[in-house]
């Protein structure tokens, strides 16, 4: 694994940009005056956090021009890839559906000079994942878990990786909140730890296990919390489908640190149906995991066998977003139209 360095720190430093590039795209593209505005609120505070964290003025082409030029393609693409699965308005909550951010990822693609076609060759091989894991879509798997993101952040710092950003963020708070704040507002992805894009499955899990001995290696993989894990997972495969075009190296290394996440989980199983009862949502957990885990595996090395399940799911989730979308919009109708009865 590469050591911690100006690399990783250009990587986190993009990763954050990401978030703030993306939150202005949605941002540009929201209808709703009053939406925009609160999204316009989050953009500068993020700007700010970027600021302080990075000493980048994000504002001005020259600073995001200088981060783009330290980083290569690859590395830009597996940071698009973390993109995918992170809200950019964290820790606040603030709607935009697939109708918006689809052309604002493309945007961000073509800002960081990939191309829209590759924004729309990473959309599809999220979906062909989402498709696969049919029960779990995006809105399931946005960062969330905050801590999960730190203590892969501690992980990667503790095998001499990724610069160490967690703790006060310039956020004017202190001990964890500034931590979780400070997380959020930059993008809260493991990108920030030099780690973009399910990378901690080519490299962590790997490196942790050879860590000196065996229960070394597994104490670090069990520190990070089984959700981040999964969604490590998902990230992996997109980027191996989108960024590396499962080319047999990365596929290989993809593969090796997907079967030790599977060995971690089943290890953890076994502890956790000695402490939690059946069914409880400890185990539901592990299980869920090690089913996506296990998935991925047999993807790599079947992945015609796949595709009816990922034309399914995919068919599934459509219609869910569909539902989603119009639900919304006859929510806004209704209070639009309450509004203008209250006026008369």
């Amino acid at each position: 694994m590469a050591t911690h360095d100006s690399g990783s720190s250009q990587v986190g430093a993009l990763s954050a940009l990401s978030s703030w590039l993306l939150a202005v795209e949605l941002t540009d593209r929201t209808e709703d005056c009053e939406r925009a505005g609160r999204m316009r609120v989050v953009a500068a505070d993020k700007a700010k956090a970027i600021r302080e964290a990075f000493d980048i003025d994000v504002e001005g082409e020259e600073g995001v021009d200088d981060v783009l030029n330290s980083v290569g393609l690859e590395a830009r693409g597996l940071v698009l890839v973390d993109l995918l699965a992170a809200d950019p308005f964290l820790p606040h909550q603030l709607r935009y559906d697939d109708g918006i951010w689809e052309p604002a990822i493309e945007a961000v693609a073509s800002r960081f000079e990939l191309g829209a076609d590759f924004g729309r060759r990473l959309i599809e091989a999220w979906r062909d994942v989402d498709g696969m894991h049919a029960g779990l879509g995006r809105g399931h798997v946005i960062i969330g878990s905050l801590a999960g993101v730190a203590m892969i952040g501690l992980t990667v710092f503790t095998l001499g990786g990724g610069p160490a950003l967690v703790g006060g963020i310039g956020t004017g708070l202190s001990g964890a909140a500034a931590t979780a704040h400070g997380l959020a507002l930059l993008g809260g992805t493991t990108g920030l730890f030099g780690m973009a894009g399910g990378t901690i499955v080519l490299a962590v899990a790997p490196a942790a296990l050879a860590a000196g001995s065996v229960s070394v290696g597994a104490s670090l993989l069990r520190s990070i919390p089984v959700g981040e894990l999964e969604r490590q997972v998902r990230s992996a495969q997109v980027s191996l489908e989108a960024v590396y075009e499962r080319e047999s190296t990365k596929a290989a290394g993809t593969e090796a640190g997907l079967r030790a996440i599977e060995a971690d989980l089943e290890q953890r199983l076994t502890d956790e149906h000695v402490r939690s009862d059946p069914g409880s949502e400890p185990i539901e957990a592990i299980e869920r995991a090690l089913t996506t885990t296990r998935s991925a595996i047999d993807w790599i090395e079947h992945p015609s066998a796949w595709q009816e399940r990922i034309v399914y799911g995919r068919a599934k989730h459509v219609a869910k977003d569909w539902a989603a979308t119009a639900a919304d919009d006859a929510k806004r109708a209704a209070r639009e139209a309450a509004g203008r009865l209250r006026g008369e």
